[in-house]
């Protein structure tokens, strides 16, 4: 990577690295995990998905802009406590109904680093004892963080040794957006009456009105446009995901057995949730599913090989549920099975 004549990041160092972002592969490994059980520990191997390396020029990293995205929540003298309470108010409870608290918090402790630019060098470490809370926790509070385009991560490594990693580069939103109308719609009635309150309040000096819904998966998708070189992954089961396009004739005569409502349900159900993972996953696990139910709503999801229905079944049962709950789909029972024996059996 040539650097004269690119914009430079703040790093305080001397050191000249590389920076990418880590991309989920179409490469699977499988790992041992031990799991507690009754009778002692039980050992398992469960395929797992490697991600690749996509590298970003500074320029590009400098110029991606988090604040061109969404409607931005207006600025309000008295309505500030280090940040505006808005964030406190609704943007906790959007981000998860668990922890979304200490998210949003974790979201302040990002932005006291940015004091004068819009990114920070942070790592792991720093942020699991500043927030009391483990790096696999502080993982997931980033993740929720990033998916609802509040920060976008970079990793980095050393120009001539990519083994030599330093700390994780954050892009964080200096701007409050306001919540989607779908967050808004998920919000308990209590916390949406305050919302109409606080919204009644600032519209005297600015007509707002929702967005749809926040979907920062097609922004990313779009800074993908600027990868200038990409490291791939190798794994023991990467031949497992090449022998997939193989069973195009076999999807098709599963396909045919749909009805009509099944396939307009699970079209709804797909549609769904390709906008909540990676389009690889999809077009790898999901994009060639098939799915027939019965007169007792019982679902039977039909897939290529064991391989992938194991791994659609460990993975996605319960996305699948929860989407098909909210696309008001009955569902008794969920199951997966191979193509092949719902070709020559049918669904009982």
């Amino acid at each position: 990577m040539d650097y004269q004549d690119e914009k430079r990041l703040e790093t305080g160092e001397a050191t000249k690295y590389r920076y990418y972002r880590l991309v989920e592969s179409d490469v699977v490994n499988e790992v041992t995990r031990k799991y507690q059980r009754k009778h002692g520990v039980q050992e398992k191997k469960v395929p797992v998905r490697q991600s690749k390396k996509e590298y970003y020029s500074e320029d590009s990293i400098l110029r991606f802009d988090l604040e061109s995205h969404a409607k931005l929540l207006p600025d309000m003298n008295g309505n500030k406590t280090i940040v505006n309470n808005y964030l406190m108010r609704f943007w906790g409870p959007s981000f998860d109904s668990k922890c979304g608290g200490i998210v949003s918090y974790t979201y302040i402790l990002l932005l006291s680093y940015c004091w004068d630019k819009d990114y920070t060098w942070i790592s792991l470490d720093t942020l699991s004892k500043q927030l009391t809370s483990s790096r696999p926790t502080v993982r997931k509070y980033l993740e929720i963080l990033e998916k609802a385009g509040f920060i976008i991560r970079f990793w980095r490594e050393q120009d001539d040794d990519e083994r030599k990693s330093g700390t994780i580069l954050v892009k964080v939103r200096q701007t409050l957006p306001l919540i989607s109308r779908n967050q808004y719609n998920e919000l308990p009635k209590s916390l949406r009456k305050e919302h109409d309150r606080f919204l009644r309040k600032i519209k005297r000096e600015s007509k707002l009105e929702f967005d749809l819904s926040h979907n920062y998966h097609d922004v990313y998708e779009q800074l993908r446009n600027e990868v200038i070189s990409v490291k791939n992954p190798t794994g023991v089961l990467k031949e497992e995901i090449d022998q997939l396009e193989d069973y195009d004739e076999e999807y098709r005569s599963a396909k045919k057995k749909m009805t009509i409502l099944e396939e307009d349900a699970w079209k709804n159900v797909l549609n769904v949730i390709s906008e909540h993972i990676s389009k690889p996953s999809f077009e790898t696990w999901l994009s060639k599913s098939v799915a027939y139910t019965d007169e007792n709503h019982s679902w039977l999801i039909t897939l290529p090989n064991q391989f992938v229905c194991e791994w659609v079944e460990s993975r996605y049962s319960s996305m699948i549920l929860k989407v098909m709950e909210e696309q008001s789909l009955k569902c008794s029972e969920l199951q997966f099975d191979i193509y092949e024996k719902q070709i020559n059996n049918g669904f009982q």
